[in-house]
């Protein structure tokens, strides 16, 4: 098995592959417009190059709409190119059936979909617990978000809940990598306000996980 970048990195790779796995190959996110447009064309000529070349393509559809919603027009048309272009289609949820029976025919839907449910990861990570710096060392009761830190998933949220509960025996750990600089520094500026709230803004490693 093979990431994209090793495939850039080893073109003579690709001769090796019998088939492509996408997953949210279909969200273009750029604060430039010009380098979100050669992305958008970029993953076009991915798709067809493996298609020329008899690879197998397996997109794995994860969002109704992408989470960057500057792109909505590019990103439902690559979307739909996707769908068209793709050997197998799978879906971790059947609503996603009712959005994908706009653009395929009966007959393709019959082809190509695969329902494979999100898996629950239990027993997947090493339960060792590790001893995490960053971690507050108290006798609280910890509110966790752990994941990606980005724009979308509404941390404001989980900083106004912190504010309202300040006077609480309750300490709020955000741990995760940010994608976006002036994100993280807008995060940063506001949790300096709480001292309810520990931030953990790194990639946090599997061996790691059991121990938040």
């Amino acid at each position: 098995m093979y990431s994209f970048s090793d495939i850039l990195k080893r073109p003579s790779l690709i001769t090796s592959i019998k088939l492509a796995n996408f997953n949210w190959f279909d969200n273009i996110s750029s604060r430039n417009h010009v380098i979100a447009f050669f992305s958008f064309l970029l993953r076009f000529f991915t798709i067809e190059v493996l298609r020329i070349m008899g690879i197998k393509i397996i997109y794995t559809v994860h969002n109704k709409i992408p989470h960057d919603k500057k792109y909505l027009k590019l990103n439902a048309l690559f979307m739909r190119y996707l769908l068209k272009r793709s050997d197998r289609i799978v879906i971790m949820c059947t609503e996603t059936k009712n959005l994908i029976q706009k653009y395929l025919s009966e007959n393709e839907m019959r082809v190509k979909i695969r329902f494979i449910p999100l898996p629950t990861y239990t027993g997947i990570y090493k339960e060792k617990l590790l001893h995490i710096k960053e971690l507050p060392n108290n006798h609280k009761m910890h509110i966790l978000f752990l994941g990606m830190v980005r724009k979308y998933k509404n941390i404001e949220l989980i900083l106004r809940l912190a504010r309202d509960l300040s006077n609480m025996d309750i300490e709020f750990v955000i741990a995760g990598n940010t994608m976006e600089d002036y994100y993280k520094q807008e995060i940063e500026e506001k949790v300096k306000k709480l001292n309810s709230v520990t931030l953990i803004l790194r990639f946090i490693k599997d061996d790691e996980l059991y121990s938040f």
